[in-house]
């Protein structure tokens, strides 16, 4: 007999856990690949500054 409480399905996530976690790894790289682009635009910035420093744009 099923009492309350019982367990009566258990669905298997393991798919679904396994499509999370490489969303999680393509969100972290994504984040990184940013970083990395804001860190490259700030360099140019500052070389563009450096040089136009010593000339009139």
């Amino acid at each position: 007999m099923v009492e309350k409480d019982d367990l009566l399905v258990e669905l298997d996530a393991s798919d679904w856990e396994e499509r999370l976690v490489e969303q999680e790894i393509r969100a972290d790289n994504a984040e990184a690949d940013y970083i990395e682009a804001e860190q490259e635009l700030d360099g140019n910035r500052n070389r563009f500054r450096e040089s136009a420093h010593g000339h009139d744009l």
